[in-house]
C-alpha cells in the first residue's frame, strides 16, 4: 500500500483584502492536505510583482497543516492581484517540509496561478507604491467669492468652499500656506471632482493647496496653491472733499467727493443730505466713483434755496435703498469722517464773477491778473483768440494761453516779441452771454465780462546803450535796485538789497546779486550755455559758443536765457515740488505755483499729501482722466527718470494702486517715485543746474 504524500490543496492569505503600499506587511499561508514539519532552513516562496520577491517562512502563524510566509511591500512593487510567480514558486531554500511522522517529503506544486485555490483566486490583495498624480490647483468656489467679482479670490466668507480633480476615488486634503495646516477631508468621485468646505480662514492672505491619498495610502505631492484674500474689515471714510468757497446760484453744481480707505462698488442712489437756511434739508445725490475709492456726490441748486453763512453737511451717507461695498462685499461704515470746511461755500448769493485787475507784458508774455475770491478754472479755459492784443495800435496774435488757477492769472503767449517803450493794450471777449463750458471763470463757473481794449503796463526792459569802452567796468546797483548793464569785457557787478536785473555782454564777467530775487538775463537759448555750481556755492554760466564770454554768479537767484528761465535758489523742498509737477503734470512749475507748494510743504505737509493736491487738479485730471494703472505708472517713469519701467517697479507700483485705488493711491505711488533711492540721484543734479521754470 502506498504511503500518501503531503500535498498543496490551497495559497490564501489572512490579510484584509484591499490596497497596499511600500512598507505593509502582507501575510501568506500555503496549505497542506495533512501536517507536515519544516526542518533544516526556511522555505520560500517567489511572488509575481514586476521583479523577484521572496516571501520568507516564518513559525508565527504557522499551524500543522498550513506554513505561514511574510512579505514586506517594497518601494516599486506594484500587482492588482497579487498572486505567487508559478505552480514552482515554493522552494525548500536548503530545507525539508516533510509529514512529521512518515517523513514523507512533500509536494511542492501549487495551483496554477490565477487558477481556483490560488492565492489570486482566494484573494483580492493590490499592490500598489505609486503615489497619485498631484491634484489640480483648487477653485473658489463663485458662490463663495463674495463682492462686486465672484471670480477674483477675494472674499469676506470665513469658511469657503472649494473643488477641484484629483486622481478618481482619492482622498483629497486641503491645506492651508503653511502647507500642513489641514482645511479639511474630502474624496473624488468616479470622475476624480471634488468639493470640500474649508475649515475657518482667517482674515488676510492664504495659499490654499491640496493633496490626494489613494486606496493603499500612497501620497500626491501638492497641488499648485491657490491665492485666497479674505477680508472682514468693513471700509470707512477717509475724507470729504466740499466744494470750493464761492457763491453758488441756481443750476450750478455743488460737488462733494467721499473718499474711502479702499475700492467702493456703489448699486443705487445713495445720498448725503446738505442743510440750507432757505430750503431745510436737500440731498446731494451719488454721481460716479463707483470701483474707486473716490465717489462723488452731486447736488443742483434749485430755485428759491439759499444759505448765506456756509451749507451744513450731513454726518452720513444715506443708502437711499442702494449699497456701498467693498471690492469682498463688506458694507462701508456711513460715517463721513474730516469734513472739509464750508463755512464760506454759499448758496443763493448773487454770483461774483472775477474781475480784470492789472495787466503786464515783458516779452513775449502777457499777464493779465483777476480778483476773485476763490480760485479760477485752469481747467476749462478761454480759446487764445477770446483775447486781442495791440501793439503800437497793430494786432500781436495770441497764440497760447495758460491759467494759473491759484494766482487768478491767465497768461498769454504773443506771437511777436514787445519792446520796451511800445504802448500795449489787451481785449477780452466772453465766447457768449451766458456762463460757457471754455471760458474765464472762476471755480463755480461765473464768467468773467468781456472788456474792451485795455492800456498794459509795459515791464520788457531794454539793455541801456553803452559806449565802447577798452576795458572791464565795475557796476553797482541803486539802493532800491535797478538794471546793470556790462561791456563786452570782464565787468563786475555789484547788486543792492533790493531786486536788481544784470545784463553780461560778453567777456569773464561777475555778478554779486546782494539779497533780493535778482537776475541774470544772457542772450541766447538755455542750450548755447554751460552751468557749473562750484565749491564756493557759486555758478560759472559759460557760452558754448564763445568761449571767453563766461559770468561767475552767487547770490543770483534767478538766470533768464530767450527760451526758459532757471531758478538758481534750489533747496531739498523745492527740488522735491519741481519734481510733483514733472511727475504728475509732465512740465515745468510756474514760479508762483513753485512758490506756494515750497510754503505750504514748510506747515508739515507729507510728501503724499502734497502729491494729492496734483492729482485733485483739473490740470491732472485733463490729463489722465481716469488713467489706467499700467500707463500711469508707465508715464511716471518716463516723467520721472526718462526710461521705461522695469518688471518688477512696474508689477509692485501697479499692485499698490489695485490695492489702494483713486486719487489718495495715486498720490501714494507718486510720492514713492519722490522718495526713491533713484530720484535721490536725479534731485542732487537739480541743485547744480537749477529749476527750469514754467513760461
Amino acid at each position: 500500500m502506498a504511503v500518501p504524500v503531503p500535498t498543496v490543496v490551497s495559497v490564501s492569505s489572512s490579510t484584509a483584502n484591499g490596497a497596499y503600499k511600500a512598507g505593509d506587511v502582507i501575510s501568506i499561508q500555503v496549505v497542506f492536505s495533512e501536517a507536515v514539519e519544516v526542518t533544516n532552513g526556511p522555505p520560500q516562496l517567489e511572488l509575481t510583482l514586476g521583479s523577484v520577491r521572496l516571501a520568507s517562512y516564518t513559525a508565527v502563524g504557522s499551524s500543522p497543516t498550513a506554513l505561514n510566509f511574510t512579505y514586506t511591500v517594497q518601494a516599486g512593487d506594484n500587482s492588482a492581484d497579487l498572486d505567487y510567480s508559478s505552480t514552482i514558486a515554493l522552494s525548500l531554500n536548503g530545507g525539508t517540509i516533510q509529514s512529521p511522522i512518515l517523513l514523507e517529503n512533500a509536494a511542492l506544486t501549487l495551483p496554477t496561478p490565477g487558477a481556483a485555490n490560488s492565492l489570486g483566486a482566494n484573494k483580492a490583495l493590490v499592490i500598489d507604491t505609486t503615489a497619485p498624480p498631484a491634484p489640480s490647483t483648487p477653485n473658489l468656489l463663485a458662490a463663495s467669492d463674495s463682492g462686486s467679482s465672484n471670480s477674483d479670490k477675494l472674499t469676506n466668507v470665513t469658511t469657503p468652499s472649494f473643488t477641484g480633480t484629483a486622481q478618481a476615488n482619492a482622498t483629497v486634503k486641503l491645506f492651508d500656506t503653511n502647507g500642513t495646516t489641514e482645511l479639511g477631508t474630502t474624496t473624488a468621485d468616479g470622475s476624480g471632482n471634488w468639493i470640500l468646505t474649508s475649515n475657518t480662514l482667517s482674515p488676510g492672505l492664504h495659499s490654499i493647496t491640496a493633496k490626494a491619498t489613494d486606496a493603499a495610502g500612497n501620497v500626491s505631492a501638492a497641488s499648485a496653491g491657490l491665492g485666497v484674500a479674505i477680508d472682514t474689515t468693513a471700509p470707512s471714510v477717509s475724507s470729504v472733499t466740499v466744494p470750493l468757497n464761492a457763491s453758488y446760484t441756481t443750476g450750478q453744481a455743488l460737488n462733494f467727493t467721499v473718499i474711502f480707505n479702499e475700492a467702493i462698488s456703489v448699486t443705487g442712489t445713495p445720498t448725503i443730505a446738505l442743510l440750507l437756511n432757505t430750503g431745510g434739508i436737500v440731498q446731494a445725490a451719488y454721481a460716479s466713483g463707483s470701483g474707486t475709492s473716490a465717489l462723488t456726490f452731486t447736488y443742483v441748486i434749485a430755485a428759491n434755496v439759499a444759505d448765506n453763512d456756509g451749507i451744513v453737511v450731513g454726518n452720513s451717507v444715506i443708502l437711499n435703498g442702494g449699497t456701498l461695498k467693498d471690492t469682498a462685499g463688506n458694507n462701508a461704515v456711513l460715517t463721513l469722517n474730516a469734513i472739509g470746511s464750508t463755512t464760506n461755500v454759499l448758496v443763493g448769493a448773487p454770483a461774483v464773477p472775477p474781475v480784470f485787475n492789472t495787466a503786464a507784458v515783458n516779452g513775449i508774455s502777457l499777464v493779465i491778473s483777476y480778483t476773485e475770491a476763490t480760485t479760477l478754472d485752469a481747467a476749462h479755459p478761454p480759446a487764445p483768440g477770446a483775447y486781442s492784443v495791440l501793439v503800437g495800435g497793430v494786432a500781436n496774435v495770441v497764440t497760447g494761453l495758460t491759467i494759473d488757477a491759484l494766482a487768478k492769472t491767465a497768461i498769454l503767449t504773443l506771437t511777436t516779441p514787445v519792446t520796451a517803450g511800445q504802448s500795449v493794450t489787451v481785449a477780452y471777449n466772453d465766447p457768449t452771454a451766458g456762463n460757457d463750458a471754455n471760458a474765464l471763470q472762476n471755480a463755480a463757473g461765473t464768467d468773467a465780462a468781456t472788456f474792451s481794449a485795455t492800456a498794459v503796463i509795459n515791464n520788457t526792459v531794454a539793455p541801456p546803450v553803452v559806449p565802447p569802452v577798452s576795458g572791464g567796468i565795475t557796476v553797482t546797483a541803486p539802493a532800491n535796485g535797478g538794471v546793470l548793464t556790462g561791456t563786452p569785457f570782464a565787468d563786475t557787478f555789484v547788486g543792492s538789497s533790493a531786486k536788481d536785473t544784470f545784463f553780461p555782454a560778453g567777456g569773464a564777467d561777475s555778478v554779486d546779486g546782494g539779497a533780493g530775487v535778482d537776475t541774470v538775463i544772457l542772450a541766447g537759448s538755455r542750450a548755447q550755455f554751460g552751468i557749473t555750481h562750484q565749491t564756493d556755492g557759486s555758478f560759472s554760466v559759460r557760452s558754448l559758443t564763445d568761449s571767453s564770454s563766461v559770468v561767475t554768479v552767487k547770490n543770483v537767484e534767478r538766470l533768464t536765457f530767450d527760451n526758459q528761465t532757471i531758478a538758481l535758489d534750489v533747496t531739498p523742498t523745492s527740488s522735491r515740488v519741481a519734481e510733483l509737477y514733472h511727475l504728475t503734470l509732465g512740465r515745468n512749475p510756474e514760479e508762483n505755483g513753485l512758490g506756494f507748494y515750497v510754503g505750504v510743504s514748510g506747515q508739515g505737509l507729507s510728501t503724499a499729501q502734497l502729491a494729492l493736491n496734483f492729482v485733485s487738479s483739473a490740470e491732472f485730471t485733463k490729463l489722465y482722466g481716469t488713467p489706467n494703472n499700467t500707463a500711469f505708472v508707465t508715464q511716471l517713469y518716463q516723467n520721472a527718470f526718462g526710461r521705461a519701467p522695469d518688471a518688477e517697479g512696474l508689477a509692485f507700483h501697479v499692485a499698490q494702486l489695485a490695492k489702494n485705488p483713486g486719487a489718495a493711491g495715486l498720490a501714494n505711488v507718486i510720492a514713492n517715485f519722490v522718495d526713491s533711492p533713484e530720484m535721490a540721484i536725479k534731485l542732487a543734479g537739480v541743485v547744480d543746474q537749477g529749476i527750469p521754470l514754467y513760461s
